[in-house]
């Protein structure tokens, strides 16, 4: 299957949206929101955010794994990637959401 946008709202009623590789994996998720509509000007500002490598703010945690958060121009978050193993794979995990998730098709608003 082709990597992709998901809008999913979860049996809470929170909508949330979901960039998915090509092996279905969620390699980005979008901050969670009971509004529909804020939450797909939130994935419209994460495709024009995820073209610019400086909006990647990367952490590690206290198990020394790797995630980064995606963010606004003005610093707020917008989502966070998948959490790795190291910093390399980090690096790759960016390097392909900046590749394939610009241009990525976005499937119709799905229930959890």
């Amino acid at each position: 299957m082709r990597s992709r946008f998901e809008i999913v709202t979860d049996d809470q009623g929170r909508t949330v949206f979901h960039f998915l590789g090509a092996d279905g994996a969620a390699l980005l998720r979008g901050l969670p929101s009971r509004d529909r509509y804020a939450v797909k000007v939130e994935l419209m500002e994460a495709r024009t955010a995820l073209r610019l490598r400086n909006r990647f703010v990367r952490h590690a945690d206290d198990d020394g794994h790797w995630f980064a958060v995606l963010t606004k121009k003005d610093g707020e978050p917008l989502a966070r990637t998948a959490t790795v193993e190291t910093e390399a794979m980090l690096d790759q995990l960016i390097e392909q959401l900046n590749s394939n998730a610009v241009g990525a098709p976005l499937l119709k608003h799905l229930d959890a």
